[in-house]
């Protein structure tokens, strides 16, 4: 008889995206979001170091952001900043394109990071302002509705 061997699987997405919604749902006690941010970091997949990645840039809570940082600090090392920067960039839409061979200097690090602020726009309106409204009017639908009933009853009425 063979001794049983332990598959290692990878993670399906549903495992990341369940894992990701207990790290990431504000009402999930700490405890379990923190030991989901732990699950995440064994996973070796990009859609799971960009959710702790996200936990890393943006959590308020400072204990798990911190948390996500460690997760990813023992992946990455030293390159961490670079991978969070990167992951920055992804997320915001804000690709910068640089020269390698440039010196960094504190005044493109502070013109770098003002790029880099997210500008939530409001998602609804603060006009007086009806929106307009594309297609048939309400109105002309009860019309026709009205018609073909009134039709359908002198119909039966005449020719039955």
């Amino acid at each position: 008889m063979l001794p049983p061997t332990e598959s290692h699987d990878p993670a399906s997405r549903s495992e990341i995206y369940g894992l990701a919604t207990i790290a990431g749902h504000a009402t999930t006690p700490r405890d379990l979001r923190i030991k989901a941010i732990r699950a995440l970091a064994r996973i070796p997949d990009q859609n799971a170091i960009r959710v702790l990645g996200e936990m890393a840039l943006w959590e308020q809570d400072e204990e798990l952001r911190n948390e996500a940082n460690r997760s990813l600090e023992a992946t990455f090392g030293d390159d961490l900043p670079e991978v969070l920067e990167s992951i920055r960039q992804e997320l915001t839409g804000n690709w910068v394109e640089s020269n390698p061979d440039e010196d960094d200097d504190e005044d493109e690090e502070t013109q770098n990071a003002s790029e880099y602020q997210i500008v939530r726009q409001p998602e609804y309106q603060t006009s007086n302002q009806t929106p307009r409204v594309e297609g048939t009017p309400l109105g002309l639908l009860w019309v026709v509705l009205g018609l073909v009933i009134l039709g359908g009853v002198l119909y039966f009425m005449f020719f039955r």
